[in-house]
């Protein structure tokens, strides 16, 4: 099984979740530690950089692993990530690890802001949860 932490469009009810199709046989709520939530200029997707003392609230999903390549490909292109041309994504796929509901650490793929992203004060999302974050702004 493969594990895909998704902090933003791709959770329940976003505009985005429907790529995972039947890929995704769980999810449950998590919490990634060491990661800064940052809105974009528009408001309308957000981005993950590692900041310490900062934590993220999202959605694990387990992913079947026969199905886990042609996801993962999808979600590539969906989010900028070349993984021939990381200096140039629009964001990164990585390894993080995330805590759900007092289980186990689990490593799970995310995708973080890419090395073109600057974080701005006036858009963090201080809450970490994309749901939550009240209006745009």
């Amino acid at each position: 099984m493969q594990h895909l932490f998704a902090y933003g469009t791709l959770r329940p009810g976003g505009s985005n979740s429907d790529l995972l199709g039947h890929a995704a046989i769980a999810e449950r709520c998590a919490v990634a530690e060491g990661l800064a939530l940052y809105r974009n200029a528009t408001g309308s997707f957000p981005y993950a950089t590692p900041t310490e003392g900062r934590r993220v609230v999202g959605t694990l999903y387990t992913v079947i692993d026969h199905a886990w390549p042609a996801l993962r490909r999808r979600l590539d292109l969906l989010e900028g990530y070349d993984p021939r041309q990381p200096d140039t994504s629009h964001y990164l796929r990585k390894r993080w690890t995330v805590r759900t509901d007092g289980r186990a650490d689990t490593e799970a793929w995310v995708y973080l802001a890419g090395p073109r992203f600057r974080p701005r004060p006036d858009r963090l999302i201080e809450i970490g949860d994309w749901i939550l974050r009240g209006p745009r702004t």
